[in-house]
């Protein structure tokens, strides 16, 4: 019976150990989705990340920093490897001193989305459009909304907001 017992404990422990496994399967996959839609500056060379789960499903937040921390680099993606939140700080006297014309923030912002979110991009009608009436810039920050359309039709919930803030 104590023999039994043992086994049934061994083998639980056995099948409770692979889970870490799949799931640190699972997050090196979306790390390298993530990491062949943006560059990480060669700078940020302290990396982490975390896993969370609820009943949309899991995300992974990948973080990049300076030996400094001066500069970081977060990327939050889902499981498929779909970037779901990015943001990039960097401090840097080049970036207070450099003012940008507001066609440079859309197409800089557009090109981005293009890099990171190509499932936005599928068919030949897909167009990310700016919404002018949610888009701010204001000072050294710019605040742009962005919406998905197919054929000139919204897509709901295919939305992106992209700010770039200068110091």
């Amino acid at each position: 019976m104590k023999k039994k017992i043992t086994a049934a404990f061994l083998a639980a422990a056995m099948m409770i150990s692979t889970f870490p496994a799949m799931a640190a399967d699972d997050m090196e996959s979306a790390l390298v989705a993530v990491k062949s839609r943006i560059d990480v500056p060669q700078e940020l060379t302290e990396f982490s990340s975390q896993t969370s789960s609820d009943d949309n499903g899991t995300q992974y937040r990948f973080t990049w920093r300076d030996k400094e921390n001066k500069s970081d680099l977060t990327v939050s993606a889902d499981d498929a490897g779909h970037i779901v939140s990015y943001r990039y700080y960097a401090d840097s006297e080049a970036a207070k001193e450099v003012f940008r014309p507001r066609g440079e923030y859309y197409s800089a912002a557009e090109s981005f989305l293009k890099k990171a979110a190509p499932e936005l991009f599928i068919g030949d009608d897909d167009r990310i459009v700016n919404k002018e009436n949610n888009s701010v810039i204001r000072d050294n920050t710019a605040t742009l909304s962005f919406e998905r359309q197919i054929g000139g039709i919204p897509v709901v919930g295919n939305d992106a907001s992209v700010t770039v803030k200068y110091k």
